[in-house]
Order: C-alpha cells, then structure tokens, then sequence
C-alpha cells in the first residue's frame, strides 16, 4: 500500500476580493499563498504577509513551453521584501509564500526550507532560477530537522495543489519488504519522476502496513546498533487524525538517520536495508546491502 499525501488534509480557499489562493496543511501549519504581481497593492496588509518565510516570484506563461522562470527566496517579513523585488525585479507576474499561521518559523529554519526547496524544484528541471541559493547548514538538532523536513513535505504537497508540480515529482515508488519473526529488508524505493527519492533526500527508513508492526507505537523510543554507533529513534509522520491507532500509525524513521545515511551515501534505489530485531519492540541491528 503506497503512503502517499493524504488530500483531505490540506483546506483549500479563495478569496474573491483579493483573488488570492490559500492552502494549508492541517498538521503542520503550513500555509501556502498564491497571488498575482498586479494584485499586490490590495493584499499588501494580509496579517500573513507580515510573517517571516519563504517566498516565490513565477513567471507562469501558458502560452509557452520553455520553464517558468523563477526566484526563491526567504525573509523574516514577507511582504516588504516582495515590495522590494517588486520595484527592482521585472521577470515575474505570480507569488507564492510559505509560512506558519502564527509566524513561528524562525531564520535557521526558513534558511533550510528554502535551501531544500531550492534543491528540489531545480532537480525536476521545469523552473529556470534567475538566481542561486548557497547551502544553509543542517539544523544539528535532529528533531528540528524532522520538523523541517515534515513542512516540507507539506509545501511540495501544497505546490501540487497549486498545479506547479505533479504528484510524481514528490512521491517514490513503494519500497518492497521481506519479513520473517525477527528480521526486515527493506528494498529501497526509486523516485517516479526518475529523480532522487524522497527517503535519501529527507533520510528517512520508509515503512509500510505490512512492516510497521514491526516497530513500537507511534513516537515510542527504541535503539538502533548501527556501524556508527547507537542510535535513538522513533517512527513519526502520521496522518493527523485525532484518533489514530499509535500500533499502525506511522510512515517512516528519521531520527538520527540523517547521520547514518551520511556514512552510506552509496545506498540508491534497489539497496536493502536490513533491521534485525534484538530486543522485542526496544533494541534493533540496523546495517544494508548493495543490489547485485
């Protein structure tokens, strides 16, 4: 069973008088807004656009078939920096901001979100950027790192929603498992727009219904002995009901893999990780191996 977004957990409004577009995720906060450049004035004092986050200017032409041309960037008041761009940038004619509903989404953040986000979209090879990001450093907490990689996941989901991507672009394949008593493979998944997968881009150990028992319930601690040392992690990322079964509910592990992933960067699609279990639902052997 593929774990794909779950639409109806996206609300989708549009405002007629100032013929903007919302969209915002239910778990994450996260709030998308589209706008048009000739609109600016008339939405210029949304409560929204004074928040800090990040921001796009789209050439969008249907008229023709080169890429949209396109400029990120990211701000800790969204409004005056557009007004800023607005006067000394002439290419686009479309915005999209991305932020949270109470403006908690602090610079470090807003640094890495746009630097990953930058990454993507350049990857898919569909948007020519008129300019270019340096990398921002990893957030060395790793549970702020999985709150960012969680919003974004809600932004690609949110810029499908807007017609600027397409589920492709963000979702990969299913990963295939194997299981006996006390013993996983997982075979990683491949991308199904042919471009890097979502488990290597967030570094994530991605789960199934058929596997995810194999695990403790929804955020409960166990270990990982790995080549690198212990690991303490937890499976994260459910569907945001308020009445979820924490035994199933769960997508995929994230804390502290982004470490082990860093000393196998040789893993790709069709590698196997492999989770022996050691101590019933506490300890686990995390190691891989390569597809011959």
């Amino acid at each position: 069973m593929q774990n794909g977004p779950k639409w109806d957990h996206y609300n989708i409004s549009i405002d007629s008088n100032t013929k903007t577009k919302r969209i915002s995720s239910r778990k994450e906060k996260i709030l998308g807004l589209e706008f048009f450049r000739s609109d600016l004035e008339e939405i210029q004092d949304l409560k929204l656009l004074q928040h800090g986050g990040i921001y796009l200017l789209i050439n969008v032409d249907f008229s023709s078939e080169t890429k949209y041309q396109m400029y990120i960037g990211e701000c800790s008041s969204l409004m005056k920096r557009i007004k800023q761009h607005n006067s000394n940038k002439a290419f686009w004619n479309r915005g999209l901001i991305f932020t949270k509903d109470d403006d908690t989404l602090d610079r470090g953040e807003n640094r890495y979100l746009e630097t990953k986000l930058f990454e993507f979209l350049n990857e898919l090879d569909r948007f020519q950027f008129v300019n270019k990001i340096d990398p921002s450093e990893e957030p060395k907490d790793s549970i702020i790192r999985e709150i960012c990689d969680s919003y974004l996941e809600s932004i690609e989901v949110i810029l499908h929603l807007f017609n600027y991507i397409e589920p492709a672009d963000f979702e990969d394949t299913e990963s295939k498992t194997n299981q006996n008593e006390n013993y996983i493979e997982i075979q990683l998944g491949a991308s199904k727009s042919g471009k890097t997968p979502r488990w290597k881009r967030y570094n994530l150990i991605p789960l199934n219904t058929e596997i995810r028992k194999f695990f403790p319930k929804y955020k409960e601690d166990f270990i990982f002995e790995t080549d690198i040392g212990e690991i303490s992690s937890y499976v994260t990322s459910r569907s945001g009901k308020s009445d979820y079964d924490p035994e199933v509910e769960g997508k995929y592990i994230a804390k502290g893999i982004f470490e082990w992933y860093r000393e196998h960067e040789e893993l790709e699609p069709g590698d196997f990780l492999i989770i022996k279990e050691l101590i019933p639902k506490k300890r686990y052997h995390l190691s891989c191996r390569k597809n011959k």
